[in-house]
C-alpha cells in the first residue's frame, strides 16, 4: 500500500484510503493515524498532516481542518508552526493583537506588571522612563525641576 493508505491483511490488493483528520506516512502502512495536536489533514489520503500556522495552537487529535486551530488572544503568542499551546508575554512585554507570533517590550514611558498584558501601561503625570520593557512603575521617575511629562 502507498503512503496516505492502509490495509491490516497482510498481503491484501485492497488499500482503503486515510480519512480526513488521519494519516499513513510509509508505504506498506498497516493502520492510519489520527494527525497529533496541532496538525490537520483536510482531505483523504494524507502521507502527512499540516501543521498549524504560527500565531495559533490546537489541542485536538484528527483534526480535519484549520479551524481547530485556534488564533492566540492578545497577550499571548505562538512563534512556531505546529504550537499545542499560545505562551503568555512575561510582564515588560505585550501582544496588543490576537494571533501575535512574539510580544513586544513596553516601550519608554510604560510598563507591564502583569504577565499576559496586551497593552502596557503609561507612567503617571509628572514621571517617564527611558526604560524599555520596564515591570513596574517604579520606572517611572519623577521628571526634573523644570520640566514635564
Amino acid at each position: 500500500c502507498a503512503a496516505g493508505t492502509s490495509s491490516s491483511a497482510s498481503g491484501s490488493t485492497v488499500c482503503p484510503t486515510c480519512a480526513f483528520g488521519s494519516f499513513s506516512s510509509e508505504a506498506g502502512g498497516t493502520s492510519c493515524g489520527a494527525c497529533p495536536a496541532s496538525t490537520y489533514s483536510s482531505s483523504p489520503g494524507a502521507s502527512v498532516c499540516s501543521l498549524c500556522a504560527a500565531g495559533t495552537s490546537s489541542l485536538a487529535l484528527g483534526a480535519t481542518s484549520s479551524a481547530a486551530c485556534l488564533t492566540c488572544a492578545a497577550g499571548t503568542f505562538s512563534s512556531a508552526s505546529g504550537s499545542t499551546v499560545c505562551l503568555v508575554c512575561a510582564a515588560g512585554s505585550f501582544s496588543s493583537a490576537a494571533g501575535g507570533t512574539s510580544c513586544g517590550a513596553c516601550p519608554a514611558s510604560t510598563y507591564s506588571s502583569s504577565p499576559g498584558a496586551s497593552v502596557c501601561s503609561l507612567c503617571a503625570a509628572g514621571t517617564s522612563s527611558l526604560a524599555l520593557g520596564a515591570t513596574s512603575s517604579a520606572a517611572c521617575l519623577t521628571c526634573a525641576a523644570g520640566t514635564f511629562s
